[in-house]
């Protein structure tokens, strides 16, 4: 059994917890399943390019899109056991989420801890835009535009579902009830491993990437619920928030739009309307924060672009298309004008792009 509970009062350390600072990605259960494989966490960083030039470690929740996933990439790379993702997320504690997960742990009943989470989801420095959305008594995650992940799905997917599915049950005390999982990639030789982790019917190949679950369990309390400590904890997610990068909640909310939409004609208006905002006051709040929205929409998309163009053989028509481009031309001049080169000569040499960043 991979998923162990009679422990979890270890993990709630309060006097840990009053000097923690971490950002709480997650990462050291990844860290920890490497150290079980005789791999070393700067191995899979300097193979990332994520070591500082005095190799000090970067902030994983301050990183770009494109930065945490060639993390992924590398990690992918480098592990030795089938199902290494699984593994690594069926080690997690509340403590590996820092000041995140104890606001999630110290949350009423697991409802609240959802809303937590939503709020301050760059703490948990996420790949992929995840909506909550219900179906009478079963609700469902739904990951969005999880192609754009390229050949790093998998081991994306395996991780950070496991990691929740770890989390969550820490949180209550007992398994998540999760009724079934959709993944949009080819059934693994280690499936079995999959529904050992998630206890649960899994459906490989299918057209969406979900998460099934009772919806009822939103209403349990968490075992560890203390109003004093998740205000706290809540008031210094909101810090950290604020101290992460350049990249503000607006900034933030605006590449995750364009991220799950790119084949739409994206335009300020329609961007504003999801947003909430008049289109006035979305390009007054962007000039408030010295950033063009033409900017950000040109961020994501090279994000992708890159993506795809160095982990699958799509077509650059075919990424031209996913990328929101009518016209392969102008897609063609857009990615040189990022890159500096174009779409068929970085697809053959990517390592020499590889200190570009992408929100030069």
């Amino acid at each position: 059994m991979l998923l162990d509970y009679p422990s979890i009062n270890d993990d709630m350390n309060w006097s840990s917890m009053a000097k923690s600072t971490s950002l709480g990605s997650g990462l050291p259960a990844l860290w920890e399943e490497f150290s079980a494989q005789g791999i070393e966490k700067s191995s899979v960083l300097r193979s990332a390019g994520l070591l500082g030039a005095d190799d000090k470690e970067l902030p994983f929740a301050s990183l770009n899109h494109q930065e945490r996933v060639s993390l992924f990439r590398a990690a992918n790379a480098l592990c030795t056991q089938p199902g290494t993702g699984l593994l690594a997320g069926s080690r997690q504690k509340i403590s590996y989420f820092g000041v995140y997960g104890y606001a999630l742990a110290t949350s009423a009943t697991l409802g609240e801890a959802f809303r937590v989470g939503k709020y301050n989801f760059d703490l948990a420095a996420p790949v992929l835009r995840i909506t909550l959305h219900f179906r009478g008594s079963v609700g469902i995650l739904k990951s969005h535009n999880p192609r754009a992940l390229g050949a790093s799905l998998p081991f994306v997917a395996e991780f950070w579902r496991s990691s929740q599915q770890k989390l969550m049950s820490l949180l209550l005390g007992y398994r998540f009830p999760t009724l079934k999982m959709y993944f949009p990639y080819p059934k693994p030789k280690h499936a079995s491993l999959y529904e050992k982790v998630f206890e649960c019917p899994v459906h490989f190949g299918s057209d969406i990437m979900e998460w099934h679950f009772d919806a009822s369990a939103l209403d349990s309390p968490c075992v560890h619920a203390d109003q004093d400590t998740a205000m706290l904890c809540h008031s210094y997610c909101d810090y950290i928030l604020s101290s992460i990068g350049s990249h503000s909640k607006l900034q933030q909310s605006i590449q995750a739009i364009c991220f799950n939409d790119l084949t739409t004609n994206l335009t300020a208006k329609i961007i504003a309307e999801k947003l909430g905002f008049s289109r006035r006051t979305l390009f007054r709040e962007l000039a408030k924060e010295g950033v063009s929205l033409q900017s950000l929409i040109d961020t994501t998309k090279r994000s992708i672009a890159v993506e795809y163009l160095r982990n699958t053989d799509l077509s650059v028509e075919e990424i031209s298309f996913r990328c929101g481009y009518q016209d392969i031309s102008n897609f063609r001049k857009a990615f040189k004008r990022w890159t500096g080169c174009f779409p068929s000569s970085y697809r053959k040499h990517p390592l020499e792009q590889k200190g570009r960043s992408l929100l030069s």
